[in-house]
């Protein structure tokens, strides 16, 4: 068998975004360091919990069409 033909793996550490826990990985990762959306401890699926994050876009469309009615009819 040949040696060293197999990339090295490293430790990486995941941090959360939403709630900041720190996840240590191992891996053949690019950086030591990485950043994700959500995690275990944060996303729906596994906390059974909804959250709402509104975005900037999102509270610029709901100020710019509140009190405007989407259920009429169209002539």
């Amino acid at each position: 068998m040949q040696h060293d033909i197999h990339p090295k793996s490293i430790r990486c550490n995941a941090t959360c975004s939403s709630c900041g826990a720190v996840y240590e990985l191992v891996g053949m990762y690019e950086k030591p360091k990485m950043t994700v959306e959500q995690c275990q401890s944060c996303h729906y699926a596994y906390t059974g919990q909804k959250r709402s994050v509104k975005s900037g876009a999102e509270e610029k469309f709901n100020s710019r069409y509140t009190g405007f009615d989407f259920s009429k009819k169209r002539k």
